[in-house]
């Protein structure tokens, strides 16, 4: 990714950019339903030569939670054990290998309902994760020739 398009995603979308190898993330903060953001962001992205391709759930460890929630790493514990009577439903890791990992927009939904938070943030679902890259991924096929079924944004919204 070019400075000029890093610049672009700062300037117009407030991104926040990192790098873990050779790959560059942007976290990107989209206002309304997530399926309509994202296909303005992609329209937007698309316009300035910035292919994006996938779009990654937000996966946290116990200590992320911990610090995220500002409580204790021994509370999280006794969540995710189900040993505190408020823990009886805490979210399921999404990812069991190595460490565990937890879906934060799942956590933060818990978490509003058994805490004080003060995210208003409204996180894409697994689901809506899924369906994002699987347009992302059609759209690529079809670029190619591949004959794909296309996703129609308002039949997504239907379907949920």
């Amino acid at each position: 990714m070019s400075e000029a398009q890093e610049d672009f995603l700062c300037d117009e979308w407030d991104a926040h950019i990192s790098r873990h190898g050779k790959q560059t993330f942007a976290a990107v903060l989209l206002a309304g339903p997530a399926l309509d953001s994202f296909f303005d962001l992609a329209k937007s992205l698309d316009g300035a030569g910035i292919e994006i391709l996938s779009v990654v759930q937000d996966l946290v460890t116990a200590s992320e939670i911990a610090e995220r929630l500002e409580v204790s790493r021994q509370a999280v514990n006794n969540w995710c054990r189900g040993t505190r009577k408020a823990a009886s439903d805490f979210p399921e890791p999404v990812v069991l290998a190595g460490a565990h990992l937890w879906d934060w927009g799942q956590v933060v939904q818990w978490a509003r309902t058994h805490l004080v938070v003060n995210d208003a943030v409204q996180y894409p679902s697994p689901d809506e994760v899924a369906i994002l890259n699987g347009h992302l991924a059609s759209a690529r096929q079809h670029a190619k020739g591949w004959l794909t079924a296309a996703v129609d944004p308002s039949m997504a919204r239907k379907a949920m």
